[in-house]
């Protein structure tokens, strides 16, 4: 996949005869993973209820933490949890494009969006 995200400067992707999307990889991204990747490195345990009031807790153990959040509530979202979390380390990714994809062909109520 990191040779595809490399090397591709279009996509185009087909379910059962309909094109789905034609565009580029940022295009595809935005699109349908509306959402950017939060990990947490934490200074002492937190209760993983805590963590939802900031997003989809999608990994939670021990000092770390991986959670969704809305790239519109990204920015805001941040600035709580650097004041209301003990955080060690942060990191903000965009999900990885094999993950986008794959839940695309898993959820075909999403593949009706194009």
């Amino acid at each position: 996949m990191a040779d595809i995200t490399a090397l591709c400067e279009r996509v185009l992707m087909i379910h059962q005869g309909q094109l789905i999307y034609d565009g580029g990889l940022e295009g595809l991204l935005e699109r349908f993973a509306p959402y950017r990747e939060i990990r947490l490195r934490l200074g002492q345990p937190v209760a993983r209820a805590r963590l939802e009031q900031f997003g989809e807790v999608r990994a939670w153990e021990g000092l770390e933490a991986r959670l969704l959040v809305r790239r519109e509530d990204l920015v805001a979202r941040m600035g709580r949890m650097l004041q209301d979390l003990p955080i060690d380390d942060l990191e903000v990714r965009e999900p990885a494009v094999e993950e986008v994809i794959g839940q695309l062909f898993a959820s075909p109520g999403l593949m009706r969006e194009g």
